[in-house]
């Protein structure tokens, strides 16, 4: 992806799956509620660890998204690391959409907002009619309940 300046910073909402102790975003990967909903069922078909909580964060984006990057254990997996200082995105499809957030870049945690624990957030998912919504559905279902649980 060419880097695609902003003409003005802009606030993100993202969430990442973490051990929900976690305050940074530095060298982590993060998404959009679907985006983050569709890499859960990416591990739950393969069988794969992820955290135990998904936690919710408010970025500004100072200049622009490049490139993404995916990190492991806060160090890039591949060699993708050439975007540099700009926040990595990864349009997977309309609303599903993961982050990178390389240290020291173009960007700045505003702060965090608060974490769910996984098992909370299935049980919610899992009641009607929630269970036979898409994902994207879903997400927005699981906004809500963010937005009650925690201050906006």
């Amino acid at each position: 992806m060419p880097f695609q300046p902003l003409q003005e910073p802009e606030l993100l909402r993202v969430y990442r799956i973490d051990s929900g102790k976690s305050n940074t975003l530095d060298n982590r990967n993060g998404g959009t509620l679907a985006g983050i909903l569709d890499y859960l069922d990416f591990c739950e078909d393969r069988l794969l660890g992820t955290g135990d909580y998904i936690s919710s964060f408010e970025v500004l984006v100072q200049e622009g998204y490049d490139d993404y990057m995916e990190f492991a254990g806060g160090k890039p997996r591949n060699d993708s690391a050439s975007h540099g200082k700009h926040v990595g995105k990864l349009v997977k499809a309309e609303g599903y959409v993961w982050y990178s957030f390389l240290q020291g870049g173009a960007w700045s945690l505003q702060r965090k907002i608060g974490s769910l624990a996984l098992q909370e957030v299935y049980e919610f998912l899992r009641k009607p009619p929630r269970h036979q919504m898409n994902l994207s559905d879903q997400a927005s279902q699981l906004e809500t309940l963010f937005q009650e649980k925690f201050t906006y």
